[in-house]
């Protein structure tokens, strides 16, 4: 039985995150099983491991907010999106046990990406359109894709609820795929002397495809601009310009770097976020400062348990800071949410127990201890995740499971490469004993 989960689990989990943006409820199937299975056979082992218990305390802590909570049956819902996440980043841990296979899924996301940047592109062109004298009419669009009008009349949302969220997914897979890039256009790997053999290569059909890979990777910032959001737009360039400080002797790709921060700057300057203009005017009157301000003093009356899960949105309309903001469901950044809503020690024990993994994962890619393939895959992860923290700066998308899915994956990842640096320290540190 062993034996056989060994080959269908990671099977379903590639099958899973293919299907993923546009059969979530399917993919999400998918990955349960995957959880329940792989608890039922390594639960014992997966109880001893340390971030086990940590996320035990985290989620009995967050249940025992809930029957405190503002609304108690909004807040066990909510739970649903933390808890069942928890459980597979554990699971991932025995899922995913190769570097290679951090290279395969990084490829299935930036392609099955490709089809949701066009949807937005042709979205885009209609908003366009409807806007010129010779335009679709009013609603035709709508009516025709199912796509929300008058809520976001400038900001496209392709196969997604809502612009940020379509933006969010993105800003994880545009991350993955400029590692992708990295390490598909190196030269032929030459060993270095005192470091193992590489253990990942591209497959053969990326090597010969390689334009997808970089076509799929940049779609993501045309659909980013698309979705209109500042911070993504924001994180798209932080991660542009981590990434080209490791293009050293690479030409094409600094052409294409360059080409892409230029397309950008003339969209915002042509277009602005969204329709919004790009003036300070457009930042300054931002609601978020006072959405801020609110939680803040939520977290002043509640610090250890918070209001519970979900409670923000009624706590907000009382507080109302303007008229035209009637409805603000969170308070646009992760980390004051989890303090108003789960208190502050769930929110610092959280924030530690991602950031050791994270931290971690920079310094294995700092000591340059891995071959070149396997460093830019890290990078990619790493670009992936850290996209992921700047963006949520500004918002919050954990509210769309197929956004969850992919930040607990890439974490895993990066996991995966501590993990495989730490046994090879623990192997040459066995050799030299002997």
């Amino acid at each position: 039985m062993a034996k056989l989960a060994k080959h269908w689990q990671p099977f379903l989990l590639r099958i899973s995150l293919l299907v993923l943006p546009y059969q979530p409820i399917a993919s999400l199937v998918g990955l349960v099983v995957l959880l329940v299975t792989v608890f039922w056979q390594h639960g014992r082992a997966i109880a001893q491991l340390p971030i086990s218990r940590v996320f035990l305390a985290i989620s009995l802590l967050m249940i025992l907010g809930g029957f405190f909570a503002y609304d108690k049956p909004e807040a066990l819902l909510q739970l649903a999106n933390y808890l069942p996440f928890f459980g597979l980043f554990v699971a991932l841990r025995w899922l995913l046990t190769r570097p290679r296979q951090l290279e395969q899924i990084a490829a299935d996301l930036v392609l099955t990406a490709i089809p949701l940047n066009l949807i937005g592109i042709v979205e885009f062109a209609l908003k366009v359109l409807r806007k010129l004298p010779l335009s679709l009419p009013d609603g035709f669009q709508w009516q025709l894709f199912g796509w929300p009008g008058p809520e976001e009349p400038n900001r496209v949302v392709s196969l997604f609820i809502h612009p940020n969220f379509f933006a969010g997914y993105l800003i994880l897979v545009f991350g993955l795929g400029l590692g992708l890039v990295l390490k598909i256009s190196d030269p032929p790997v030459v060993q270095r002397p005192g470091l193992l053999p590489a253990t990942i290569a591209a497959p053969t059909w990326i090597m010969q495809r390689k334009w997808l890979i970089y076509v799929g990777t940049y779609l993501n910032l045309a659909g980013i601009f698309c979705a209109g959001s500042r911070n993504a737009i924001a994180a798209a360039l932080l991660q542009l310009l981590i990434f080209s400080l490791f293009l050293k002797g690479r030409r094409t790709l600094k052409l294409i770097f360059l080409a892409g921060m230029l397309a950008i700057a003339a969209g915002v300057a042509v277009y602005g976020f969204g329709g919004r203009q790009a003036n300070l005017e457009s930042f300054t009157s931002d609601p978020r400062v006072g959405v801020w301000q609110i939680a803040l003093d939520l977290i002043r009356q509640r610090p250890w348990l918070g209001w519970g899960m979900g409670s923000f949105k009624f706590l907000y309309p009382p507080r109302l800071i303007d008229p035209g903001y009637p409805d603000i469901a969170h308070p646009h950044n992760f980390w004051l949410l989890m303090a108003t809503e789960s208190g502050i020690p769930v929110m610092l024990t959280l924030t530690a127990a991602i950031g050791y993994f994270y931290y971690r994962g920079v310094r294995v890619f700092i000591s340059h201890r891995l071959e070149a393939a396997e460093q830019a895959i890290l990078l990619g992860y790493l670009l992936a995740f850290g996209g992921s923290i700047a963006f949520s700066l500004f918002d919050v998308t954990l509210f769309d499971a197929r956004i969850n899915v992919l930040n607990w994956l890439t974490l895993a990842g990066i996991a995966l490469f501590v993990r495989q640096n730490d046994l090879e320290y623990v192997c040459k540190q066995r050799l030299r004993e002997e």
